[in-house]
């Protein structure tokens, strides 16, 4: 298996990402509640949920993100008929996962 240029696999176009600005937006609106509860000095079980809210939600987004490569920058991989393309494709994926 060939190592992964991740210079290169971040300077990769994808697919477009703009459906997923309003799932983030939600996220970010979750965590500045966290923030204004620790500043204001909530009662630390319903910090922790809603802390797991957001971890839950960040976990929905990633699936959400993986979903849309596969549909498209996978799926045009394999469409190429370029063997090496899908292999690099399935070791950007492997690396993923075993990061998780």
């Amino acid at each position: 298996m060939e190592p992964i240029d991740l210079e290169k696999l971040i300077n990769t176009p994808g697919a477009d990402h703009r459906s997923h600005l309003n799932r983030l937006n939600r996220i970010k609106g979750q965590l500045q509640s966290i923030i204004n509860m620790v500043e204001d000095e909530k009662y630390c079980i319903n910090i922790i949920y809603q802390s797991k809210s957001i971890r839950n939600a960040l976990r929905g987004f990633e699936m959400s993100v993986l979903e849309n490569h596969f549909r498209k920058c996978v799926k045009k991989s394999i469409e190429s008929n370029d063997p090496s393309e899908v292999d690099k494709k399935i070791d950007e994926i492997m690396t993923i996962l075993k990061n998780s």
